[in-house]
């Protein structure tokens, strides 16, 4: 007895072990059919303070002069020059004549609260011929092959800090503290933001329009953590752009000519899409026609001069356009009805991909009868292995198999 029920824990465990080798296969398996294509990336627009055109010379992180347009300072270097994240920008003496021109951001941030508009359609774009054969005949179909295209408008916000800053001496009551026709160019890169679950041939991701929403205007003596409210300072600054509604223009190269690039990607819509409109990167600028710092004499200059720098806050609407693309084959005369492609907010994890690919084989109804089934065998076996109830039935089916014995002997002989 004790022999029998040493057999039949051993059968158990092995059962179990088929089972666990099983249900990894299986499980491979639908992770491999169920996988799906992604775009992996960040999100949104990465925006960088590229450079600086000022009096015919472009400043940047590798160019900061000299400028020889800058007459009392012809052959000197820019005394800062800090680009990328943050603009710092002074191109004559630290001390005196312009002051520094500077410039912060916050990161374009999407607004969660509105639901991108989204455009599908199909391009027949030829036929093809599918031939197919079993063991008595021969057959051809007649396949239509179309692009397909979902363009879908996100709303975003940008947000910078522009400002000036020095020492009392670039602050000096006179006009060659000013700063005049300065062009601030801003280079902005799409970042993969949106994730096609099933795998598009291409995706292209623009920015579309870029539209001041909010100004507020500052301005602080001698520490930019002191500035405080101040409407009035703007009397005396010209920006583009500088009121609200008004947008930049997006271009293709650095110094070149504004596009419509909103206007020219709706204007596709149910024709093929030309991949030309699309850039690695784009550009904008915010045109400093005058900037400068408020400053007076006290007492007729007796006593110095007074002054307060500039600081400006801008928030801009963004819209972003991201479209898929796809190469779909229909049978000829089939109509398929457009459904919108899903998308994730995010990339994948494999916990993600697995969760998602077991989603969709539970679609099957034939297969959750399957699992449950599967259940039901594994709960069975763990309890005749691990619990008295498999002793007591290997005990009895023992005995019944030796009570047979008998019987059929006795059978035998007769």
């Amino acid at each position: 007895m004790k022999k029998m029920k040493v057999g039949a824990g051993i059968f158990g465990i092995i059962l179990i072990g088929m089972v666990l080798a099983g249900t990894f296969l299986v499980a491979s398996a639908i992770i491999k059919m169920a996988s799906v294509g992604y775009i992996v990336g960040y999100q949104g627009l990465q925006a960088e303070f590229n450079s600086v055109y000022y009096k015919g010379y472009w400043y940047d992180s590798t160019h900061t002069g000299p400028n020889s347009q800058i007459t009392y300072w012809s052959k000197q270097k820019a005394t800062a020059a800090e680009f990328f994240d943050r603009l710092n920008l002074d191109p004559d003496h630290s001390t005196e004549y312009l002051p520094n021109l500077c410039a912060s951001q916050a990161p374009v941030v999407l607004d969660e609260s509105a639901e991108p508009k989204v455009w599908i359609w199909r391009v027949k774009t030829g036929e093809e011929i599918q031939k197919g054969e079993n063991e008595t005949h021969t057959w051809t179909t007649l396949i239509e092959v179309f692009k397909e295209f979902q363009m879908m408008r996100y709303k975003a916000e940008w947000s910078m800090n522009l400002w000036l800053s020095g020492p009392a001496g670039e602050a000096y009551p006179d006009q060659s503290r000013a700063w005049r026709d300065a062009q601030i160019w801003i280079r902005l890169v799409p970042k993969d933001f949106v994730y096609f679950k099933d795998n598009p041939e291409q995706v292209f991701f623009s920015p579309s329009l870029i539209q001041l929403k909010d100004i507020d205007w500052y301005s602080f003596k001698e520490s930019k953590d002191q500035e405080t409210p101040d409407s009035t300072i703007s009397k005396y600054q010209d920006l583009i752009p500088k009121a609200e509604g008004e947008t930049l223009g997006i271009f293709y190269s650095r110094g070149g000519y504004p596009v419509e690039v909103e206007r020219t990607l709706i204007s596709y819509e149910g024709r093929i899409l030309d991949p030309e409109i699309f850039r690695d990167e784009y550009w904008v600028k915010i045109s400093v026609l005058e900037y400068k710092p408020y400053s007076w004499f006290e007492w007729g200059g007796l006593l110095g001069w007074g002054w307060k720098y500039p600081s400006v806050k801008l928030k801009f609407l963004v819209h972003i356009f991201v479209v898929g693309q796809w190469t779909v084959r229909l049978e000829k005369g089939d109509i398929v009805e457009l459904k919108e492609h899903e998308t994730l907010a995010s990339p994948p994890t494999i916990i993600t991909s697995f969760l998602d690919a077991i989603n969709q084989w539970l679609a099957d109804p034939f297969n959750k009868l399957a699992l449950a089934f599967f259940f039901f065998i594994v709960i069975v076996l763990v309890l005749l292995v691990f619990t008295p109830l498999g002793s007591v039935l290997a005990t009895a089916l023992g005995r019944r198999i030796v009570e047979r014995k008998p019987e059929s002997r006795k059978g035998a002989q007769s």
